[in-house]
């Protein structure tokens, strides 16, 4: 369910960015919060520990990619952010 939840953000994101419309790019970044709490706050004590460690590596490469990209690209992020 997370990784539906997280897909379904990033294609928001993507769509707003193509449509250069600033609403569906929020409320994509807002969605995407929503399985990063749910990881830890739900899934760390459910889940077994191969599929825990998995989904904290997945979510850690995640994160390393996009502030990579924010550090790489933030003018036109926040461009996009505030347009």
């Amino acid at each position: 369910m997370s990784a539906l939840w997280a897909l379904y953000a990033a294609v928001l994101i993507v769509l707003g960015m193509v449509r250069r419309s600033r609403w569906p790019r929020l409320a994509g970044l807002g969605l995407l919060a929503v399985p990063v709490a749910k990881l830890f706050l739900y899934d760390a004590f459910s889940l077994g520990q191969v599929y825990r460690v998995t989904a904290f590596i997945g979510l850690g490469v995640l994160l390393v990619i996009g502030g990579f990209l924010y550090q790489r690209h933030g003018r036109v992020i926040r461009g996009f952010l505030l347009e």
